[in-house]
């Protein structure tokens, strides 16, 4: 027979994992050590595809400039500078992902209290009958 505080529980269940809780949900599949490091390499990846965009960019805009330059300073300069960026691009851009998977890692947890009490109170009811 069908409990309607049952009912009650699982509809409020299921209405927060189809709005607010499917990235919490999501998110909850990985320990937090885990979830940061697929979001720092994921955010590396990125960063370097859109690093050598830019830089291949910059090289069809500027042709004129950089034979220019080319021929004033030497190549492993030029070379070093270009390195220098990019380290400097993913080496940022792994921080900032860092900081923002703790935090989406730590609102996730916040989010899903409520979630995972409702389902122990469940467990509870299942159990006592």
């Amino acid at each position: 027979m069908l409990n309607e505080d049952k009912v009650k529980l699982m509809s409020k269940m299921a209405m927060f994992e189809k709005t607010e809780g499917k990235k919490a949900l999501e998110t909850d599949k990985y320990s937090k050590r885990d979830f940061i490091f697929v979001q720092v390499i994921k955010t590396w990846v990125l960063s370097t595809v859109g690093f050598g965009m830019v830089f291949l960019l910059t090289l069809l805009l500027c042709v004129d400039t950089i034979a220019v330059v080319l021929a004033s300073v030497s190549l492993s300069v030029i070379l070093i500078l270009i390195a220098t960026a990019y380290l400097l691009c993913i080496v940022l851009s792994g921080i900032f992902a860092r900081h923002k998977a703790v935090k989406d890692y730590e609102e996730a947890k916040h989010i899903l209290s409520p979630y995972k009490d409702c389902v122990k109170q469940l467990a509870g009811m299942y159990d006592e009958e």
